[in-house]
């Protein structure tokens, strides 16, 4: 029983490792960037507004893209180099 007990917890384990992770990988580390230099006139929210994908709202695309920049807010500067993730439409 003892025996039983322990490979139960094992395969427990094992599965919430998988989901996690693949959760991380999924939402978190997307297979490509776009690189975009910001120029005169260009704010987070706007960049944010042209590139978000269609099923995601503005303030998490905005959120987003300030944690994959390693930004701690809105501020962008000319010739910053922004890091835009994922398949993105450009509107």
């Amino acid at each position: 029983m003892k025996k039983l007990v322990i490979l139960f917890a094992s395969i427990l384990v094992i599965c919430n490792i998988y989901i996690h992770n693949n959760t991380l990988t999924s939402d978190k580390q997307p297979k490509s960037y776009i690189e975009y230099i910001v120029v005169e006139g260009d704010c987070l929210s706007l960049i944010a507004e042209q590139y978000k994908p269609e099923n995601i709202s503005l303030s998490s695309f905005v959120e987003k893209l300030k944690y994959i920049n390693n930004k701690p807010n809105e501020v962008v500067n000319i010739g910053d180099v922004l890091l835009i993730p994922g398949e993105v439409n450009v509107k």
